[in-house]
């Protein structure tokens, strides 16, 4: 008889906002496991990006494949009126993820906004530069 292999999960590092909210319930629940930072949600799991490790908040034995970076200091004008904290949450904690995630084998997926653009052209490429 073939083992069953039980899904691998997708971690949503920030899943309390509007995309992660979605993912969640795009992907079902046996493949995601979802973090919250301010705003708690059922099965979701405290993470504090600018203060803890994400190697902190996996729960043991959990097979995570992906990992989607969703957190972020929202909102341009948040951000411009405090540009130390939204360069902690948005960069240097992204970062931090990004490389503990690879260094637990975890394929990291970053999102971000189309702000990183000036907007005077629009049909923005990754080859664009920001």
């Amino acid at each position: 008889m073939a083992k069953t292999r039980e899904p691998a999960k997708v971690l949503l590092l920030g899943a309390s906002g509007y995309i992660g909210r979605h993912a969640m319930a795009a992907l079902g629940r046996s493949w995601t496991i979802g973090t919250y930072c301010n705003t708690p949600f059922d099965r979701g799991i405290y993470f504090d990006p600018a203060k803890m490790c994400v190697r902190d908040i996996i729960p043991s034995g959990a097979k995570i494949e992906y990992a989607v970076i969703l957190f972020a200091q929202l909102g341009l004008d948040a951000c411009k009126a405090d540009l130390a904290a939204s360069n902690e949450i948005n960069v240097r904690s992204a970062i931090r993820a990004i490389d503990e995630l690879i260094e637990l084998g975890i394929k990291p997926v970053y999102t971000s906004s189309q702000a990183v653009f000036d907007g005077e052209k629009g049909g923005y490429t990754e080859d664009d530069i920001p």
